[in-house]
């Protein structure tokens, strides 16, 4: 049930308490909103395959430290060097740009196991800068765009270094309030009565799409218990 798509909902960089999309359907009124997910931790606390972060501490940093945060007194560190370590370990995947994916059209409603092609999507011009087609399945054709990517680097060192910048800089990003952690909120009504809600917590507030994908699978929960409470009524 597609109730909320990139046409009628507003999706990229969103913030608590925003309204993404109010849509009619079926005789019933569908709103996405957010709101703050003040019971989620710092993203390195709440989330694995990461680079080390000390705790606050009054130092200066050391060879392989980045100032992650700074309140005037004292700092916490991120330790590149050990993070650029653990993803060459771990083989971390990185992508500075948007991955957008088409299904065969025939196949639409399984693309999940079916081929299709992979986008990797400049995020500000919106120019493709790498694309695959595998026609058994569209995870190999992401997989093919990411080793694209990954060939431009000169070296497994560098491509480690770009992951774990990455990663600093996303930690930072939320550090400086440019991001936060919000829940996903649907909430259905008819006539202007509130009958259901149904949400999703944890989601990073720069999840763009992902929001109308959640809002989607929220709106088929919520429309449910919303059928149930006017059955209930009638009874």
């Amino acid at each position: 049930m597609d109730i909320f798509t990139t046409d009628n909902c507003t999706t990229g960089y969103n913030y608590a308490g925003e309204t993404l999309a109010t849509v009619d359907h079926d005789g019933f009124t569908f709103t996405l909103s957010l709101e703050a997910d003040h019971d989620h931790g710092a993203p390195w606390d709440e989330e694995c395959g990461h680079g080390p972060v000390t705790d606050w501490a009054t130092r200066d940093k050391l060879p392989g430290e980045l100032i992650l945060n700074d309140d005037g007194r004292s700092k916490q560190f991120y330790d590149f060097a050990e993070a650029c370590r653990i993803a060459r370990r771990d083989d971390w995947g990185y992508m500075p740009y948007r991955i957008d994916i088409a299904p065969d059209e025939s196949q639409r409603e399984a693309y999940t196991a079916c081929g299709g092609h992979a986008h990797a999507i400049d995020k500000r011009t919106g120019e493709t800068v790498f694309s695959a087609y595998d026609p058994g399945n569209f995870n190999r054709a992401i997989s093919d765009v990411y080793a694209q990517h990954r060939a431009t680097y000169p070296s497994a060192r560098a491509y480690a270094a770009a992951a774990a910048r990455a990663d600093f800089d996303n930690f930072k990003a939320w550090c400086d309030d440019e991001w936060s952690y919000v829940g996903a909120i649907v909430t259905v009504k008819r006539n202007g009565i509130e009958l259901a809600t149904a949400s999703l917590w944890g989601i990073e507030s720069t999840a763009g799409d992902y929001f109308c994908e959640v809002g989607n699978e929220l709106a088929e929960q919520a429309l449910e218990e919303a059928r149930a409470a006017i059955e209930a009524l009638v009874e």
